[in-house]
């Protein structure tokens, strides 16, 4: 289930509240195996997707995953720091909210509008962005890319109560791959 961006910017809002990047929560009903510190190795980025993957710098350098849970539903997140200590993190997860999909993997995804606020627009921008946390032998691989541009249609700008229609999802998810990074980390 897809939510707008707003939806999920007050609900990340609420789950940074109460999670910091410093501690553990001993709630998460499940853990992921994917717990603990990370130091990132090496960084590439396409953009846009389909380029070759170039070398970049190691932003973070340093991250911390944690097992979590908000409303009865288990999560991991991944919080960026500045050294080896879990004191060192950041209280706002670079990557929030990422559940299982099978084999040691994690995605998140967060999709949203914005218009120019006129009454009926016909044209939007539309984002999709999704990470993928994946176990690596030594550590983690961590995939991000977006997707983004320009969405025309009444039907497809119209922002609803809180849901996309099936329609827009599939506008949005079909706009072009604009970057994509790829982080290769060892855990700590």
């Amino acid at each position: 289930m897809s939510r707008p961006f707003a939806f999920r910017a007050f609900v990340l809002g609420l789950a940074a509240l109460g999670c910091g990047g410093g501690d553990d929560d001993s709630n998460a009903t499940t853990p992921s195996g994917l717990a603990g510190m990370y130091q990132t190795m090496s960084t590439t980025v396409s953009e846009p997707c389909d380029a070759a993957a170039m070398p970049a710098s190691n932003d973070p350098v340093y991250f911390q995953i944690k097992d979590e849970q908000f409303l009865g539903e288990s999560y991991i997140a991944l919080y960026p720091c500045t050294g080896t200590d879990p004191s060192s993190c950041d209280d706002f997860a670079t990557i929030d909210f990422a559940t299982a999909v099978g084999a040691g993997t994690y995605k998140s995804e967060v999709s949203g509008l914005s218009t120019d606020g006129s009454a009926a627009p016909t044209e939007c921008n539309g984002d999709y962005s999704a990470s993928e946390i994946k176990k690596a032998t030594d550590g983690v691989s961590v995939v991000s890319s977006t997707q983004s541009g320009i969405i025309t249609g009444a039907e497809l700008c119209k922002l609803g109560d809180g849901e996309f229609t099936a329609q827009q999802e599939a506008a949005i998810k079909a706009l072009p791959c604009t970057s994509r990074e790829t982080w290769q980390a060892a855990r700590l």
